[in-house]
């Protein structure tokens, strides 16, 4: 299983994503949130081939879990889940690197994002 990682460059005060090839194969699909770096909030686009369950989290720079977008069973297609900026308890997280991962049976992708407060 390869691993997938995003590069965002800063040219003045416009970020570039430099998109990396899913893992997973054809179908499968983590899109970069958008807007992104996050102000207030966010939303995540993902597709998945066919239909089964979905794990969708956002962590800190050092691994821990900061909000669970989802993690419900989705039909097969593209999908989008919004995130407000906020942990598990509804306080807004303060400005920093998150990543977010969608996992499934089948393995998992990443992506990162930026919040500005």
């Amino acid at each position: 299983l390869s691993q997938s990682y995003d590069l965002t460059l800063y040219a003045g005060s416009a970020a570039v994503g430099v998109e990396n090839v899913g893992a997973l194969g054809p179908g499968w699909e983590l899109r970069q949130n958008t807007p992104n770096p996050v102000r207030a909030g966010t939303s995540i686009g993902f597709a998945v081939p066919r239909e089964q369950p979905v794990d969708l989290r956002v962590f800190d720079v050092a691994g821990r879990v900061v909000r669970t977008l989802t993690a419900d069973t989705w039909p097969a297609g593209s999908h989008s889940v919004d995130w407000d900026g906020a942990n598990d308890r509804g306080v807004a997280v303060p400005a920093g690197v998150y990543f977010y991962r969608l996992v499934t049976s089948e393995g998992s992708l990443s992506r990162r994002l930026t919040v500005l407060r």
